[in-house]
């Protein structure tokens, strides 16, 4: 079993552009905090929680989160939110298994969450807002009415935010404020991830907006 921290005390790239080394210092970052936890056999991880906030992203295999009598299992894919009369809890894997703890303040109405693949495709299309830049992706360059968190787990990959290209490697978080528009361009090959959107601001709109629509 390993811990990942990121890129090694790389230093921060940019102001969207973390690894976990660079990340939870900012006062307007909602997300505090976020821990990659990779096991290649049986996994028995046990922690305390640390922040009001606090969700589970199973990213590979099926998984058992175990809290005061109740065990909850995670399917490949989903998250779980801890509640918050839970201080601590344990995850329980017997496979290979890559696992996303990340924590912070936010409030409710939040935006969604969860885990995501991209893959290249054929037929690259950008469905949303007008971007100047090659892509090998059918994604679509949109904003939202909240902050979001991209959390890279495997794979490389190019994003675009507000006009600055950012090359993701596993470990590295991208910090998307509320309103910016931002894009996933290229990926050599597939790359897997986690994204969070906390706590809807101004006109609390769900989804993907574009400014040629939503103005």
């Amino acid at each position: 079993m390993g811990i990942s921290n990121g890129l090694q005390l790389k230093p921060q790239v940019n102001e969207y552009l973390f690894n976990r080394d660079s990340f939870g210092v900012y006062p307007e970052h909602e997300l505090k905090y976020y821990k990659i936890i990779r096991s290649e056999a049986k996994l028995e991880y046990k922690r305390v929680r640390r922040h009001p906030r606090e969700y589970v992203f199973n990213c590979r295999a099926d998984m058992q989160i175990t809290f005061k009598d109740e065990i909850i299992k995670l399917d490949h894919g989903e998250m779980l939110e801890i509640p918050e009369y839970i201080d601590r809890y344990q995850i329980h894997t017997d496979y290979d298994s890559i696992i996303v703890v990340a924590g912070g303040i936010w409030d409710d109405p939040a935006g969604s969450s969860g885990v995501f693949t991209m893959l290249p495709s054929k037929a690259p299309e950008n469905t949303g807002d007008p971007s100047e830049y090659n892509r090998n992706t059918r994604f679509d360059r949109h904003f939202h009415d909240c902050d979001e968190y991209w959390i890279i787990t495997q794979g490389n990959c190019v994003a675009e935010i507000d006009g600055v290209l950012c090359a993701l490697t596993p470990g590295n978080c991208l910090y998307i404020p509320k309103g910016v528009s931002h894009d996933l361009l290229r990926v050599p090959k597939m790359v897997s991830g986690v994204y969070i959107e906390t706590s809807m601001k101004g006109q609390r709109r769900s989804g993907h907006l574009w400014k040629h629509t939503h103005g």
